[in-house]
């Protein structure tokens, strides 16, 4: 699960909520069609942990992932534990 910080929130809305945004934001790929696959929000509380994402999370795809904790175009990532 990859996690939206508050500035790639605001980039999407800036440019009139483009999921293409997300898409290159998150380091996606270009055949990830977000209109038709869908992409949720959802607010995390303190009862969760957090962890740098180390590629082998379910979703992760194949040839996007750095190491880090961010992705390739510098999003800051994390996963829930």
């Amino acid at each position: 699960m990859i996690l939206l910080r508050g500035v790639v929130i605001a980039k999407y809305k800036a440019q009139g909520k483009d999921c293409a945004v997300l898409r290159d934001e998150l380091n996606l790929g270009l055949n990830t069609n977000l209109v038709t696959e869908g992409i949720y929000y959802i607010k995390i509380d303190a009862r969760f942990s957090f962890d740098i994402s180390n590629g082998n999370e379910g979703g992760a795809i194949v040839g996007e992932w750095v190491s880090g904790g961010y992705t390739k175009s510098g999003t800051a990532e994390a996963s829930l534990i």
